[in-house]
């Protein structure tokens, strides 16, 4: 094997270990190691095109260039615009009517006398999307402890989303969005890439809010790169600072989400 057909195959094996890991794991490798390897396997992969690795070594090094270069693409545009939500501190949360995952009419107002945590998600098919609602299943105790109720809303169809329950059966309610009315009357819809649908489209910026029995809302984060999540210990962490009689809730309604989802995912 010459050095050129190594190359390729080492890009080619850096790049589809990097997509497999993330989509079958469920388990995101953290942002700054995702760019790394990306960056990595196109590099990889453009010197062995230019090291002469015969036939077949052409086709793999090709695929993995054009795979590692869209790859660092996504990297960089991963960002998220820093949105104004719809939504503030000491203020009603914005009600909505839809229907849940199992095809049942799902509306806000009819959670009052419990505490909320209303998350926003990109959709069953983000692997940090459902990486991060995997961890917030195993932290259940921990809400209901809190008497939280969780709440996930995405653009999914209610098809999809009893498909995704089916196949998860976590311990939290699915709404459906698919028009984005709600995610567009909490203004935190993003015109992003998406392989769903796509190649880009309108989906939700991720963003957790927690809604007081009340109705008011009492905390709110909202990501700033929807690669990264914080921590549902770090989250917890802040909702029982905000829940803490007699403490005042910081005058910034939005903590940006500044973790990678976890070592733990």
């Amino acid at each position: 094997m010459n050095l050129g057909m190594a190359l390729a195959l080492t890009s080619f094996v850096l790049i589809a270990g990097a997509v497999i890991w993330t989509n079958i794991s469920g388990r995101p490798l953290p942002p700054g190691v995702e760019r790394d390897v990306a960056f990595a396997a196109t590099l990889f992969a453009g010197v062995a095109l230019v090291s002469h690795p015969g036939a077949i070594g052409y086709g793999i090094a090709g695929i993995a260039f054009v795979l590692g270069g869209f790859f660092s693409f996504l990297t960089f545009m991963s960002g998220l615009p820093a949105q104004q939500a719809a939504v503030s501190v000491g203020r009603p949360a914005p009600d909505f009517r839809s229907l849940d995952a199992d095809g049942r009419e799902f509306r806000l107002s009819e959670l009052s006398g419990s505490r909320v945590l209303l998350k926003f998600f990109r959709g069953t098919w983000c692997p940090y999307c459902v990486a991060d609602l995997r961890l917030w299943n195993e932290y259940s105790g921990e809400l209901r402890a809190l008497g939280l109720k969780l709440v996930a809303v995405s653009h999914d169809s209610v098809g999809v989303l009893k498909q995704f329950k089916r196949k998860h059966a976590w311990n939290i309610t699915l709404v459906a969005d698919p028009d984005l009315e709600i995610i567009r009357r909490y203004n935190l819809q993003n015109h992003n890439f998406t392989p769903k649908g796509g190649p880009f489209r309108d989906m939700a910026i991720p963003a957790a809010i927690l809604i007081d029995a009340d109705g008011k809302v009492l905390w709110m984060s909202q990501a700033s790169d929807f690669r990264v999540r914080s921590h549902p210990a770090k989250v917890l962490a802040d909702i029982r600072a905000a829940l803490s009689p007699g403490k005042a809730v910081p005058e910034s309604n939005r903590t940006i989400y500044a973790n990678v989802v976890s070592e733990e995912i």
